[in-house]
């Protein structure tokens, strides 16, 4: 056997593995409650959800691009499927799993890891600039009376 079939088959033992391990937790999860505390969500809303979702994951793989202009011309389509299974591995992982998009990425487009890292370094200053404003707007710009904090009442506002 050659190390692809190894890999397809230790990948399908712990599908597999994962899948059983599913299976015999949801035979004890309470359904009813489940769908009594779900039956007035909106499919619609779950639609836009999950487009906003991928819309981000475009604009995360556009940025990237944007940040590697001056090393390489790549494009942000170039860029989707790394961002996409870098981001599930954050998901899976954790914070660890942050490394597994810059090294797809560096593996795709032939560059150095560690020229991947700078960027996202460079991307996570971005963040924190952009947070920092909208934490600096938030704090010295004051609520109208048709905000939402001032016109639905305490009671309400934290049943929410």
């Amino acid at each position: 056997m050659g190390k692809k079939q190894i890999a397809y088959v230790s990948v399908f033992v712990v599908l597999a593995a994962l899948t059983y391990i599913q299976f015999r937790t949801w035979r004890d999860f309470d359904w009813y409650t489940f769908w009594h505390q779900t039956d007035r969500i909106s499919p619609l809303r779950i639609v836009y959800g999950i487009a906003i979702i991928y819309f981000a994951y475009v604009m995360r793989a556009l940025r990237w691009a944007i940040f590697l202009k001056p090393v390489l011309k790549t494009s942000s389509a170039r860029l989707l499927v790394p961002t996409i299974l870098g981001f599930t591995g954050v998901a899976l992982l954790g914070r660890g799993g942050e490394l597994i998009r810059p090294y797809l990425i560096a593996r795709r487009e032939n560059l150095p890891f560690s020229s991947q890292i700078a960027v996202w370094a460079v991307e996570r200053i971005f963040d924190l600039s952009a947070y920092t404003v909208i934490l600096v707007l938030a704090i010295f710009w004051p609520p109208t009376s048709s905000s939402f904090l001032t016109t639905v009442p305490f009671a309400e506002r934290a049943s929410c």
